[in-house]
């Protein structure tokens, strides 16, 4: 069965109540040791958007073998099971934290230059990621302008590492989701190359016609479980 991809967005609640440095410590320190102990994924990372107006500021992925594993019933079993924190003195977790929960299935890999038999230990520092809901009728277009032209212009600029693709097995939209990871820091990102890449005819007309494109940039911030491999 292909793979997936849990993609969870967080917030706290009230930032009045739950200081970021504790929402940090229950997350890191409680929640995904107790995904991991799980069993649903060999490894975990987080991650926490550059935009500072964001809603929905950190982002945690979960890569599984098997999209399968991602039962929606067993997952609302475990959120049951773990919403009592310790961290947080015994508070129910749901009461603090905001979750917004997003499953994928994996359609794509794709490497950079000379990026083939890298590890999980290079990870790169950046991610950008892209949730699109292509225009109507225009999949199979979304799909050849990412695939022949996109990422191969791409994994030529400068710090590019790979992609990893999914979309959505439940339809919700956006469907798309494309995560692009980057050896650089944020602010290293090199903007006069993607400029290029977003700026030929061909992807002028893919995103200028899709119904949904956000774009985001993040930052590595924590990594758990078994961090060699790669997502």
């Amino acid at each position: 069965m292909p793979p997936g991809l849990m993609f969870v967005a967080s917030s706290v609640v009230d930032p009045n109540r739950t200081s970021d440095a504790l929402f940090t410590k229950f997350y890191n320190e409680e929640h995904l040791p107790d995904v991991i102990r799980s069993g649903r994924t060999r490894f975990a990372l987080r991650y926490k958007s550059t935009n500072p107006d964001s809603t929905m500021p950190y982002m945690a992925i979960y890569p599984v073998e098997d999209y399968h594993q991602m039962d929606l019933e067993e997952n609302l079993r475990f959120a049951e099971q773990t919403r009592q924190s310790f961290v947080f003195e015994g508070a129910d977790v749901f009461d603090l934290v905001n979750f917004e929960i997003r499953p994928y299935v994996k359609i794509q890999t794709f490497e950079g230059w000379e990026r083939e038999n890298e590890t999980g230990w290079e990870r790169g520092k950046t991610m950008v990621c892209v949730a699109t809901e292509p225009g109507e009728g225009k999949d199979r277009e979304f799909e050849e302008w990412s695939r022949k032209q996109q990422l191969p212009m791409l994994s030529m600029c400068r710090g590019y590492q790979r992609c990893t693709r999914y979309k959505r097995f439940d339809a919700a939209k956006p469907r798309y989701l494309a995560l692009h990871e980057w050896d650089c820091e944020p602010e290293d990102l090199p903007t006069e190359q993607l400029k290029m890449v977003e700026g030929t005819e061909w992807a002028r007309e893919v995103i200028g016609e899709a119904q949904i494109w956000e774009e985001d940039v993040f930052y590595l911030i924590h990594e758990h479980g078994a961090t060699d491999d790669k997502i």
